[in-house]
């Protein structure tokens, strides 16, 4: 009982200890579950990523076509729809273990590449590609582990790019995987960790991270990656920017300071200049946010939906949102999805009204029971 008191001791100073350091967005497993908790003043690279693999996510092209990576027992799924959740189709690759969680990236056309994390005897990342709807999965192993995060994963023309758990990012080609830049090359004191990548084009794209005050959160390349610049209006404010979304010229980075504050960053000239929009208290937990167009929602510190018709310029209080919401996708200015839920309890919603009325989606019976035979671990 001595031996269990001091132990006890001992494990209460090191969260305490842990509680006054950890900034970024951490999973705080040894101290209070398997939880994510916001920014504060500090800042640290070593954290894990704002939005990980291991929660429900959405990526949906338009109001039908989508894809949602989701749990099933003790295994991730990748599901597929075509005409917004009627009809599921399951489209996860076979005989790979998904116990770790999965990174996804999707194209316009159909395409999508996905990165199975590691878990148990996988210590490298087993990739995944097909080239449209109707065409099978490719496999390929990445040179390492890929970051636990839900956009560590890209599709461009150029390529399949990925950010592995080391902060280093490689991209295909028909020679293999090529590194084309890494954390330690971005921000050489190691204040940076890298969480996630995007591309607008061939050339045109971003990385995003965290870290602590003062370090590249974001940087953008114009040349497919050849080079890379900081994006200029986030240094010093940010501790994290999470992976934009949009089209062509016209892109929306949220970045979160290190009060837990979020602001979108706008920008509609591919990154030449950005516009800073309202700001607003986060929540505490995992960031939750979608982009269509010009409208935009986020979950605040309350748990309400905040809408945006106007690129994160304006916001306005859309009411309470789902206990436990993990993603946000809206499909128009008025309807979309969302995901809430953790491996044990996910759930699906219809959005309209705006973001102000969640209405629960079910899945086939399959869903939740087909995890149970997914390993092959």
């Amino acid at each position: 009982m001595r031996l269990r008191a001091r132990a006890d001791r001992r494990e209460a100073r090191r969260c305490r200890s842990r509680a006054a350091v950890v900034v970024a967005l951490v999973a705080a497993a040894g101290c209070s579950g398997n939880t994510h908790s916001a920014t504060s003043s500090a800042g640290q690279a070593a954290a894990g990523a704002p939005q990980p693999t291991r929660a429900p996510y959405l990526r949906m092209v338009d109001a039908d076509n989508g894809w949602a990576v989701w749990p099933s027992g003790t295994s991730w799924l990748v599901l597929h729809t075509t005409d917004g959740w009627q009809h599921v189709q399951n489209a996860t690759p076979a005989a790979v273990p998904t116990e770790g969680g999965l990174a996804l990236g999707i194209g316009p056309d159909g395409s999508a590449a996905v990165a199975v994390e590691p878990y148990g005897r996988l210590l490298t990342s087993p990739l995944l590609v097909r080239t449209g709807p109707q065409t099978q999965w490719s496999p390929a192993e990445l040179p390492g582990p890929v970051a636990d995060s839900r956009q560590a994963v890209a599709l461009s023309p150029n390529g399949t790019t990925v950010v592995l758990a080391g902060g280093t990012v490689v991209r295909s080609d028909n020679k293999g995987w090529r590194t084309i830049t890494a954390a330690t090359s971005l921000a050489p004191a190691g204040q940076l960790r890298l969480d996630a990548v995007a591309w607008a084009d061939g050339s045109l794209g971003w990385l995003t991270g965290h870290g602590v005050k003062g370090a590249p959160v974001a940087v953008q390349t114009t040349d497919g990656g050849r080079s890379w610049t900081p994006v200029d209006a986030l240094i010093g404010s940010a501790v994290a920017a999470l992976a934009p979304c949009g089209s062509g010229r016209s892109w929306l980075l949220p970045v979160i300071a290190a009060d837990h504050r979020i602001t979108v960053e706008r920008t509609s000239d591919g990154g030449a200049s950005w516009s800073a929009g309202g700001s607003f208290a986060g929540p505490s937990g995992i960031p939750v946010w979608g982009c269509q167009g010009a409208e935009v929602w986020m979950l605040d510190d309350a748990g309400h939906v905040l809408a945006s018709a106007d690129s994160g310029a304006t916001w306005s209080d859309q009411g309470k949102a789902p206990a436990g919401l993990t993603d946000l996708a809206p499909t128009s200015t008025d309807a979309g999805f969302a995901a809430s839920g953790d491996a044990r309890h996910p759930q699906l919603w219809a959005v309209s009204q705006g973001g102000a009325d969640f209405a629960r989606v079910a899945l086939p019976a399959w869903v939740s029971a087909l995890g149970a035979g997914q390993s092959t671990s």
